[in-house]
This record gives structure tokens, C-alpha cells and sequence, in this order.
């Protein structure tokens, strides 16, 4: 073979090599076990600036005099990132928010900025923005672009969005899905996008607030496509860690072990540019066979390894998932 077809064969084998996204450094266990080993520790400093009245000055702009005192507890607990720490009745923006959902993992956590960036994805995930929590947050699976590719950094947050974004939080950051309450019933989401996921949230509860993660705009509406505020924002990110905490450390979960094993895999309206595929997963219980499936990066090593609950109607939640077995790979 001549030396510059073999030349151009290497280059070309390079290039492939490339493009395949290489599997996490780290686990998303590691998230879950992480904030399992430092809840104790956060339990104490939530208790302890609940008892305090310490309240921030020098911020700029409004805050409103009945979010003061959350607003306070969650700056002094080192959840609030720097860049959502003034004019706080002003809307929260998609960027803002998620940098501040990603300094909240990092307080939940114990994880540096250094190791979550293990998570993140390419540099040009999105077209405008290169925000590193941003890129984060999205490999972790905590925020979505919109269908043109585009993240939308500078739109205000809807309270539908954050409502999403909080339960997947919860569900990356492990939090025990026995610890809800009956979730809240809103007459303007009947069919709306995130139900589910607002639901939950609605239905989250922490002893040290003696209040709801999120609740409506009245008793009967949710008000999906308003805006939601800096302040708010913030007081649902507190009350999430509170959450997580008590869920953790004094919720009793009825468990079994799962038999799991890869059953199928296959990418979701095609390879998309991140390399991410929906994984479909087998587990036994009780001589029965049921599914569930998980986006995961391409190369990344999957298993189901945790605890299922069974409800009262016989429907199964999984809580849980690692590394160990197959390798996800494109269906051809």
C-alpha cells in the first residue's frame, strides 16, 4: 500500500475515533452515594441555620420580605452559585437556574467543579452557550435544549420548567420516592407537558420547612407557562436539600434486590450529536418480568443495581441505577 493512501487511512480512522463520546469518568452512583454519605452532615447545618437569625444584606435589587429568611438559610448553607445572589424578585433565567442547580449538587454532593466537569459534555453541546454548568447539568440530565439544538440560555424559566427540573434532580441526587406525600391536584395541567414531574415535586415535603418543595400559584392552579423568580428559585433548591435529606436518612424503604439484565437497546429518533440512547432494561420481581429504560451516553457501562418500592396498586419504581455490565451501543 502506497504511503499516502495509508496515510489517509489513519487520518480518516482518527477522525472516527473522534467522534465516539467517551464513556464517564465517573458514575452517576457516585452522585447518589455521595450525597448519601454527607446527608448527616447537611442535616446539622440545616438545623442549625434554621435556628439562626442570620439574614444576608448588600444584595442588590428586591427581596421579598416573606422569602427573606429561606432566601438567607440557603446563601449561608453554600447552595446559592454567586451569579443568583441579587435582585432576587427579578425572573430566573435558564442559565442562571441551572448554575444554580449545579452549585446545589456540589453542596449536596461534596463533588468539586472539577470533578462534575467529568460529566460534561462537549464544548459546543449547544450552539449558544458554553457555559460549564450549563454542560453539566446536561450530561447529568437535569436540562434539555429545545428541538432546534438551541439551549436558550437568557429565556426566563417557566415554573413548569423548573417543576421538571427539580424532580430529575431529585431523581440523579437519590432521593426515596417513599418519603412523598400525596401529590397536589391542579386544575390547569391536566394535560400538560411535565405533569408527572410536577406532581412529585408537589408531593415532596421536608420536615425542617414544615412545607411543600413547590406548591401552586392558588389552591386549584399551578400556572405552568409563568415566569419564575430568582427568590423562588432559590427557596425550591433549599427545600429540595431539605428533602433529600429526610428522605435519606428517616424514610424506611421496602426494598428487594433486582435480577437485572440488558434486554435491548436503541437511539431515540436517531444517533442524536451527544451520543445518548435510551437503554431498555429487564428486572424480576416477584416471578414477574418488567422493563424500564434510562438514557445513558454511548459507551457508557449500564446496569440496574438499587432497590425497587412497590405502591399499594402493585406499580414499581426503581431507584438506582450504575454501572457494571453492557455497553450501549448504536442498534444496527
Amino acid at each position: 500500500m502506497k504511503k499516502g493512501k495509508l496515510l489517509a487511512l489513519l487520518l480518516t480512522a482518527l477522525l472516527l475515533l473522534s467522534s465516539v463520546p467517551a464513556a464517564l469518568a465517573v458514575s452517576m452512583g457516585d452522585l447518589k452515594n455521595n450525597a448519601a454519605n454527607q446527608a448527616s452532615s447537611l442535616e446539622g447545618s440545616i438545623k442549625t441555620q434554621l435556628a439562626s437569625s442570620q439574614i444576608i444584606t448588600g444584595y442588590r435589587g428586591v427581596l421579598s420580605d416573606w422569602a427573606e429568611k429561606e432566601v438567607s438559610d440557603a446563601i449561608y448553607l453554600g447552595l446559592v452559585s454567586d451569579s443568583v445572589q441579587d435582585y432576587f424578585a427579578e425572573p430566573i433565567t435558564r442559565e442562571h437556574f441551572t448554575e444554580l442547580a449545579v452549585q446545589t449538587v456540589k453542596k449536596v454532593t461534596g463533588m468539586s467543579t472539577q470533578t462534575l466537569e467529568q460529566y460534561a459534555g462537549p464544548d459546543d453541546m449547544y450552539p449558544d452557550t458554553s457555559n460549564t454548568s450549563v454542560e453539566i447539568a446536561s450530561a447529568l440530565g437535569i436540562i434539555k435544549g429545545y428541538p432546534d439544538g438551541s439551549f436558550g440560555p437568557d429565556r426566563n424559566l417557566t415554573r413548569q420548567e423548573a417543576a421538571v427540573m427539580l424532580y430529575r434532580m431529585s431523581v440523579i441526587l437519590g432521593y426515596n420516592p417513599s418519603a412523598r406525600g400525596s401529590a397536589l391536584s391542579f386544575g390547569d395541567i391536566s394535560s400538560s407537558w411535565g405533569k408527572t414531574e410536577l406532581q412529585a415535586v408537589s408531593a415532596m415535603q421536608t420536615p425542617y420547612h414544615s412545607t411543600r418543595e413547590m406548591q401552586g400559584t392558588s389552591s386549584t392552579r399551578f400556572s405552568p407557562e409563568e415566569q419564575y423568580s430568582r427568590e423562588q428559585a432559590v427557596i425550591t433548591m433549599y427545600r429540595l436539600t431539605g428533602s433529600l435529606v429526610n428522605s435519606i436518612l428517616n424514610v424506611n424503604t421496602p426494598s428487594g434486590s433486582i435480577d437485572a439484565s440488558l434486554v435491548g437497546y436503541w437511539v431515540e429518533n436517531g444517533r442524536d450529536s451527544y451520543g445518548e440512547y435510551i437503554v431498555e432494561f429487564a428486572f424480576s420481581s416477584g416471578g414477574k418480568v418488567y422493563y424500564a429504560a434510562a438514557t445513558m451516553n454511548a459507551g457508557a457501562l449500564i446496569a440496574f443495581e438499587g432497590t425497587y418500592v412497590v405502591s399499594s396498586t402493585g406499580a414499581i419504581t426503581i431507584t438506582g441505577y450504575d454501572s457494571v455490565s453492557q455497553t450501549v451501543m448504536e442498534r444496527t
